[in-house]
C-alpha cells in the first residue's frame, strides 16, 4: 500500500503520464484498505494478542513513517507554484546541518548530558549546535537563492532554520528510542 501510495504520488507530480491526477479518495481508500489488511493480518497471525498488536503498529508506523513522509517530498518536489527542487535541497541540507552541528559542537565542548537515558552522547552544547548551525545554513540559502525561498523574509528563514534543526534532533531521539526498545546499537 505505502509503495503504491508513493508511485501514484510520483506520477502526479512528475507528469510522466500526461494528465494523470488521481483523486485524493482513490488515495485515501488505498491507505485506508492497506492498513485495515495488514489489521486483519495481524490479528490472524498471531495468537498472542500483545505480539500481534505489537508486530501490527510496527508495520503501520512504517507505513506511515516512510511512505506518507516521503510522499509530502514529493509533492514539495514537484509543487507547481515554488521551486520544489530548490525547497527539497533546502530541506535536506538544513536537516543535515543540524546533525552536523550537533556533532561538531557537542564533540568539542559537549560536557552536559542531555537525556542519557535515551542516548548517552547527546549533551546540551549539540543541542544548541543543532540549532544554531541550520539557522545559519537557512538564512545563507535564503540569501543566495535566486526567489528568496519564496519571498520569505530573513527572520523567517531564520526561525525556519531552528525549527527543523529542532525537529532533526527530536527525531533522533525518538530513533534511539525504538533502538532501545527494540535492543538495537
Amino acid at each position: 500500500a505505502g509503495c503504491v501510495l508513493t508511485a501514484l504520488e510520483f506520477l502526479r507530480g512528475s507528469g510522466v503520464i500526461p494528465g494523470f491526477a488521481p483523486p485524493e479518495s482513490v488515495r485515501l481508500l488505498l491507505g485506508v484498505s492497506g492498513i485495515y489488511v495488514l489489521l486483519l493480518c495481524g490479528v490472524f497471525s498471531h495468537r498472542d494478542f500483545k505480539r500481534g498488536l505489537v508486530a501490527i503498529s510496527v508495520t503501520v508506523f512504517g507505513i506511515l513513517y516512510v511512505s506518507l513522509l516521503f510522499n509530502f517530498m514529493l509533492r514539495i518536489f514537484y509543487h507547481p507554484q515554488l521551486n520544489g527542487q530548490l525547497l527539497v535541497f533546502y530541506l535536506i541540507l538544513v536537516t543535515k546541518s543540524s546533525d552536523a552541528g550537533a556533532y561538531l559542537v557537542g564533540s568539542w565542548l559537549g560536557r552536559s548530558p542531555m537525556v542519557p537515558d535515551i542516548s548517552p552522547g547527546k549533551t546540551w552544547e549539540g543541542f544548541a549546535g543543532a540549532l544554531i548551525i541550520p539557522m545559519i545554513f537557512s538564512v545563507a540559502v535564503r540569501l543566495l537563492s535566486p526567489d528568496g525561498l519564496g519571498g520569505v523574509s530573513l527572520v523567517v528563514a531564520a526561525v525556519m532554520g531552528i525549527l527543523f534543526g529542532c525537529g532533526a534532533v527530536v527525531g533522533d531521539l525518538i530513533e534511539s528510542i525504538f533502538k532501545r526498545q527494540s535492543g538495537i546499537k
